[in-house]
């Protein structure tokens, strides 16, 4: 996956997270992964497996929509201080 599509993937569980009211320990549990594999990726300290992203697809279906909203909209880059370039 590219790094976009992988934040996309990680702001539309975030969405969920917040639609759903499940904190880190719910959503990992969903998903069938332990709490620290999954702030790992949503650190970016470790990418999304195949694995792992079929999990989301099974369980959160509406990811669909949400990562398609997300990747239709244009993407400005930012040098990490948070100033976009």
């Amino acid at each position: 996956m590219r790094e976009s599509e992988i934040k996309a993937m990680i702001a539309a569980l975030r969405k969920i997270e917040d639609e759903q009211h499940l904190n880190l320990k719910g959503l990992a549990k969903r998903l069938g992964y332990s709490v620290g594999q999954v702030s790992m990726v949503f650190a970016g300290k470790r990418g999304p497996g195949l694995r792992f992203v079929r999990a989301v697809i099974e369980c959160f279906p509406e990811i669909r929509y949400l990562l398609a909203d997300s990747l239709d909209q244009p993407q400005t880059e930012q040098d990490g201080t948070g100033s976009e370039r």
